[in-house]
């Protein structure tokens, strides 16, 4: 039996409902834990309410981290716990994730709502701490770009044969639909272009996948090449992404992040490890005191629009030529 321990209705949820994929989560024994009244309430407006209200457990206004407490207990016992939360509240419960998830490593699944640059919610809600810290401690994290990969993904991390703790993460608010007309490959990372003779290649996650592709677009108008790469697993890095990688003069790693610590710098450190002689651009969050702004308002703040971007690799691919 798969339980959901959640605090409020996410965009998962919104999700689940509008495209029809609860039944097939249902088929699966989707149960909701909810840690608070609200939730419960907003649980009965999906429909699961039939299915799953005798479930419901109200641990009160401490369930940030007592639900996620509660997802090792339950995982211990041999259920499939999923806990879906802001990313801003899942870094409340960090100490739960290390110790009570993290070091027995049972299986809890992590579905991370907000993830990234959140707008209108306010400076408090933004999710760029979540790809550093799950990744610090080791746990399997994953950063689809559209719906179909959300879904497949999602149900995959179900699956009996996956053991331990492992994050699904998703940015508020729909898909994009310039990213919604790639798919699912079901592979762990995609080449969306991968022209000959490229020496640069822009690499992402989630919801910036699409602003590497409008720097692509910018530098192809400038006569300079570059392939994109969007991965679907950040962490940990696959020994093909890492070969891939490798055959490229300069990388440049994109993601709404912090940038200390984060998968770009992680991702820097495995090549080098590797013996690769590249250049690598690590473009994130470097400013953790963000605005109250829309998200392409923080993106041009944090230089991860389209234009800096381009503006950023092509200084970098003349650094590159001028010392070699």
């Amino acid at each position: 039996m798969v339980i959901q321990v959640d605090v409020q209705l996410t965009d998962l949820d919104l999700y689940l409902r509008d495209k029809g994929h609860a039944e097939l989560i249902l088929a699966h024994g989707f149960v909701r834990l909810c840690p608070t009244a609200g939730a419960a309430g907003a649980v009965m407006e999906t429909g699961f309410t039939d299915r799953i209200i005798s479930a419901l457990v109200l641990p009160g206004v401490a369930g940030l981290y007592i639900a996620v407490a509660m997802a090792a207990g339950m995982a211990a016992q041999g259920l499939v716990p999923v806990v879906a939360m802001y990313s801003t509240f899942l870094q409340r419960a960090y100490d739960q994730i290390i110790h009570d998830v993290g070091l027995l490593q049972v299986k809890v699944v992590f579905a991370i709502d907000r993830a990234g640059l959140v707008p209108a919610d306010g400076e408090t809600h933004q999710g760029i701490y979540d790809p550093a810290f799950l990744s610090q401690v080791g746990i399997p994290t994953y950063s689809p770009s559209n719906y179909a990969e959300l879904r497949y993904w999602l149900l995959r991390l179900l699956r009996p044969d996956r053991t331990g703790p492992q994050a699904i993460r998703y940015p508020r608010g729909g898909e994009v639909k310039a990213l919604a007309s790639y798919g699912c490959t079901g592979r762990d990372y995609d080449f969306l272009q991968d022209p000959a003779g490229a020496k640069a290649v822009l690499v992402s996650y989630g919801s910036e996948v699409e602003d590497v592709l409008a720097a692509a677009s910018l530098l192809a108008e400038r006569k300079i090449v570059c392939s994109v790469c969007k991965l679907v697993k950040i962490y940990p890095f696959t020994e093909e992404l890492l070969h891939d990688l490798m055959r490229f003069d300069v990388v440049l790693f994109a993601e709404e992040c912090i940038e200390r610590g984060g998968i770009g710098q992680q991702l820097t450190a495995c090549l080098c490890q590797l013996g690769w002689q590249g250049a690598m651009v690590c473009c994130g969050v470097d400013n953790t005191r963000l605005t109250h702004a829309t998200v392409p308002e923080l993106k041009a703040i944090m230089g991860l629009d389209g234009e800096h971007l381009a503006q950023t690799l092509q200084q970098a691919l003349q650094e590159k030529e001028e010392r070699l």
